[in-house]
């Protein structure tokens, strides 16, 4: 014995335990993959730049709000969704 068998023995209990609930949610209709994979599906930068515009933006004034939209759309899209693997689908 490599003197691991406890901290083996506890790594396989966990896996077991995590399988078990995982077999619970699926049992349930649940999809525990599914899930996993929406919530790991990134926002992209048209879409976050959307969501600050809606958010943030308001309550600003006429001018304010104006002017950052304008940088938004004309100055940080286009430089942000120009590089590789960060452009609207």
């Amino acid at each position: 014995m490599d003197g691991h068998g406890g901290a083996r023995t506890s790594q396989v209990t966990a896996a077991r335990e995590q399988a078990k609930a995982l077999r619970r949610i699926i049992d349930d209709g649940g999809d525990p993959l599914g899930e996993r994979e929406a919530g790991m599906a990134a926002p992209r930068i048209p879409d976050l730049i959307d969501r600050y515009i809606e958010t943030h933006t308001p309550n600003l004034a006429p001018t304010n709000r104006t002017d950052q939209i304008s940088m938004l759309r004309k100055l940080v899209q286009p430089v942000w969704t120009s590089l590789p693997g960060l452009a609207a689908e």
